[in-house]
């Protein structure tokens, strides 16, 4: 991949199969490490705490990861879990997917972190007819870090009528870290 400043490289997802396990474990590594050295930077001399992202962590109202696309066709619309923020003391570090939707009802995912676009991950990188779990497993190359407090809007872009008034099940691989000590209601 070309480092260069000066250019803005969307996130790329690649397919777990497209992996060795050294590498999903390196780039699942690289979430936590940079939710944490974020929580580190924002909290000096505190202890941390990490788990596994739940559903509810990014504003999901049941621990089943599931959205539902609207009635137009070939738009672009805001997930469920638009414009959440995360809890206080919280930052979260997202480095895949898992989908398994029906169909390929949507062409991208574009992830907004406070007023700017962090990434567009597109579904056609993952996508596959074969249903296996790890058949549609991606990794992001680069780890989308929300921090405390920051509004997080995850955007859908719907592939023509064929994919209105769908359901999606998209699962985002990611890590929590919070301060230790801070009381964890799930519900």
């Amino acid at each position: 991949m070309i480092n260069d400043p000066q250019l803005l490289v969307q996130s790329k997802l690649v397919p777990a199969a497209f992996l060795t396990p050294q590498r999903m474990e390196a780039l699942s590594d690289a979430a936590l490490s940079a939710a944490l050295a974020k929580a580190k930077a924002d909290m000096k001399g505190v202890m941390f705490t990490a788990r596994a992202m739940l559903p509810s962590d990014l504003g999901e109202t049941n621990e089943i990861w599931a959205d539902q696309t609207g009635g137009s066709g070939n738009a672009r619309e805001n997930s469920i879990i638009a414009a959440q923020a995360v809890a206080d003391d919280t930052w979260v570090g997202i480095y895949g997917l898992i989908d398994t939707s029906a169909a390929q009802y949507i062409s991208y995912i574009e992830w907004s972190i406070g007023s700017g676009v962090r990434a567009r991950w597109s579904v056609f990188d993952y996508w596959s007819e074969d249903t296996r779990i790890e058949a549609r497993t991606a990794y992001a190359l680069n780890p989308i870090v929300i921090t405390k407090s920051i509004a997080a809007t995850i955007v859908y872009y719907i592939m023509g009528a064929a994919g209105t008034s769908q359901s999606t099940h998209i699962a985002y691989l990611g890590w929590v870290v919070e301060k230790a000590g801070t009381i964890i209601n799930p519900a």
